[in-house]
C-alpha cells in the first residue's frame, strides 16, 4: 500500500522520524523510512480508527471495533490491550 502513490489512508510518522504507519484496504502497515522496508502490522481492520506512536517510537497503538492493540516495533508482536466491552454483558 505504501509503495502505491495516491493510494492509502492516514500516515503517521514516529516521533524519531524513522518509522511510519499507513492504513488502506483494511491493512495497517509499518514502513522503515531509513531502509524502505514495509511490513504488515495487522489485516482485516474493518473498524480501524487511528494509530498512535509511543514517545520513544518503539510501540504503535491502534484502535479497531474489537479494542485497542499495541504493536512493538521490530518484534512483529501485536497484543490486544483493551477489549471493547461486550454489549450484552458489559464485560471485556
Amino acid at each position: 500500500m505504501i509503495d502505491r502513490p495516491g493510494v492509502g489512508g492516514p500516515v503517521e510518522i514516529s516521533p524519531n522520524g524513522r518509522w511510519a504507519t499507513a492504513f488502506s484496504d483494511n491493512v495497517l502497515e509499518l514502513l522503515d523510512i531509513a531502509t524502505g522496508n514495509v511490513s504488515v502490522i495487522a489485516t482485516g481492520l474493518a473498524n480501524y480508527s487511528h494509530s498512535y506512536w509511543s514517545p520513544d517510537s518503539r510501540r504503535v497503538l491502534f484502535t479497531t471495533g474489537e479494542g485497542t492493540y499495541q504493536t512493538v516495533v521490530g518484534t512483529g508482536k501485536t497484543t490486544l490491550l483493551i477489549p471493547v466491552p461486550d454489549a450484552s454483558t458489559g464485560t471485556r
